[in-house]
C-alpha cells in the first residue's frame, strides 16, 4: 500500500545530520510506518519534521522508497514520473522591476492500479548552473539575432543585384585564371575565354617575368597575353547576365588594355576588330562590321583605347563577308543587324605582341543592352 498524495516532501537546505539514519530505530519506523501507510497524524507529523531538518534521513527515505517500489513493481505495475517545473515571478523591488527565473524537478512514484502517488521534490537548480543555462540561452539569442540580420543583408544585396540593369564585360579580361605557378616553362596554351569560336596554336598566356628571366614585367598580376605573329583572340560578347550582344544601330563600343610589342624595330600595330560570325563549319563565314588599328611604339607597356560605333541606318548593315572560304559567299551581302557580336584581337605583325588589362564597355545603344 502507498501512503496518501496529501504529503509532499520539501528538499531540506543543507542541514547537517549527526545521525546515521540506517541506525536510527525511529527513523526506520517512521519510514516502514509511511511505506506501509500506516502512520499515526502524530507519527507523520514527526517524519515530516525530521525530513525537513535532516539531509541525510532525506536520503534513507528516498532510497526505502525506490527499494520498495523496486520489490512492489515485482508484484503489480508502478508508475515513476518525473516533472520539471520552471518558476517565472516578476515583481517590482524598490521600484524597479525584477525578474526570476527557477527550476526543479519532481518525481512522483505511485501505483496506476490505485491512483495513489507521493511526490519528492529535490533541489533546486543550482545557481551556477542557472547562470550558464542562461548565458547558453543568450549566446543562442544572439548568434539567431546575428543569422536574421546576414540573411536580411545577403537577401538585400541579392535583390539589388538583380535590379541592376546588365552592362558588358570581358571574361578572362586579366588572364589571370590559368595559374603558371607550377610550369617550368612559366607559358601556356590555356587562354580560358579566349578561344570561343577559334584557336590557334601560335597564341597563349606566359608569366612574363619568368618567361622574360626579369626584363619585363607584368602591369598587374603575373600573366599576359601573347600573341606571336598571325596569331588573334576571339571572345563572343556577353553581358552580366549571360547575354549575347547583339548588333544594333548606333551601337558605340570601347576596349581599353595594355599593350607592348617585342619588337619595333619596324612598323606594328594591333589590329582590333567587331565580328559577326555567320558559320565556322563545314565553312568559315565572318562579317566585320569595324576594325580600329592600334600603332605600337616603343619596347614598354602603352595603355590604347579603341571605339567601335556602328551605323545608324540598320539599312547599312548588309555587308560582304570580310572572311570566307565558300566561294559562293564571296561578294553576296547579308544583314547583320541583330546578330550575336565577337571582339577578335589580331597580332598581323612580324613581331611577338603582348597584352593585359583589357576592359569593356557600352558609350551608346539604342537598345538599351
Amino acid at each position: 500500500m502507498y501512503p496518501e498524495p496529501a504529503l509532499f516532501l520539501t528538499m531540506p537546505q543543507d542541514t547537517p545530520s549527526s545521525t546515521d539514519p540506517e541506525n536510527d530505530a525511529t527513523l526506520v519506523h517512521l519510514v516502514d510506518a509511511f511505506i506501509e501507510d500506516r502512520l499515526s497524524e502524530e507519527e507523520k507529523c514527526a517524519l515530516e519534521e525530521r525530513l525537513l531538518n535532516d539531509e541525510q534521513a532525506m536520503d534513507y527515505c528516498a532510497d526505502r522508497i525506490g527499494f520498495h517500489a523496486d520489490m512492489q513493481q515485482l508484484l503489480e505495475p508502478i508508475r515513476v514520473e518525473v516533472i520539471q517545473k520552471r518558476h517565472f515571478v516578476f515583481e517590482r523591488k524598490h521600484g524597479l522591476p525584477r525578474f526570476v527565473l527557477r527550476e526543479s524537478q519532481v518525481t512522483q512514484v505511485g501505483n496506476p492500479s490505485t491512483g495513489k502517488a507521493i511526490e519528492i521534490p529535490p533541489q533546486r537548480v543550482d545557481s551556477k548552473d542557472f547562470k550558464k543555462r542562461i548565458l547558453i540561452i543568450g549566446a543562442l539569442t544572439l548568434t539567431l539575432i546575428l543569422a536574421l540580420v546576414c540573411y536580411l543583408v545577403w537577401n538585400n544585396q541579392k535583390n539589388s543585384a538583380s535590379t541592376t540593369a546588365p552592362h558588358l564585360v570581358l571574361r578572362n579580361a586579366d588572364f589571370e585564371s590559368t595559374s603558371l605557378a607550377e610550369d617550368e616553362d612559366a607559358f601556356s596554351y590555356m587562354l580560358i575565354d579566349w578561344q570561343d569560336l577559334f584557336m590557334t596554336t601560335r597564341a597563349g598566356i606566359c608569366d612574363i617575368s619568368r618567361f622574360s628571366e626579369g626584363k619585363i614585367t607584368a602591369p598587374s598580376g603575373t600573366n599576359v597575353a601573347m600573341l606571336k605573329p598571325k596569331s588573334y583572340l576571339t571572345q563572343r560578347l556577353r553581358m552580366s547576365d549571360d547575354t549575347p550582344l547583339r548588333v544594333s544601330p548606333g551601337l558605340h563600343i570601347r576596349v581599353r588594355g595594355k599593350v607592348m610589342a617585342e619588337d619595333t624595330s619596324e612598323p606594328a600595330s594591333l589590329r582590333l576588330a567587331l565580328r559577326v560570325v555567320q558559320s565556322i563549319i563545314p565553312e568559315m563565314v565572318q562579317y566585320e562590321p569595324k576594325h580600329v588599328m592600334i600603332p605600337l611604339k616603343g619596347q614598354s607597356w602603352m595603355d590604347f583605347e579603341a571605339d567601335f560605333i556602328l551605323p545608324d541606318d540598320p539599312e547599312d548593315m548588309a555587308l560582304t563577308p570580310s572572311d570566307v572560304m565558300v566561294e559562293s559567299k564571296v561578294g553576296q551581302e547579308f544583314n547583320i543587324d541583330g546578330e550575336p557580336l565577337t571582339l577578335s584581337i589580331d597580332n598581323r605583325t612580324k613581331t611577338t605582341i603582348f597584352l593585359d588589362d583589357l576592359s569593356i564597355e557600352i558609350l551608346s545603344d539604342k537598345t538599351n543592352h
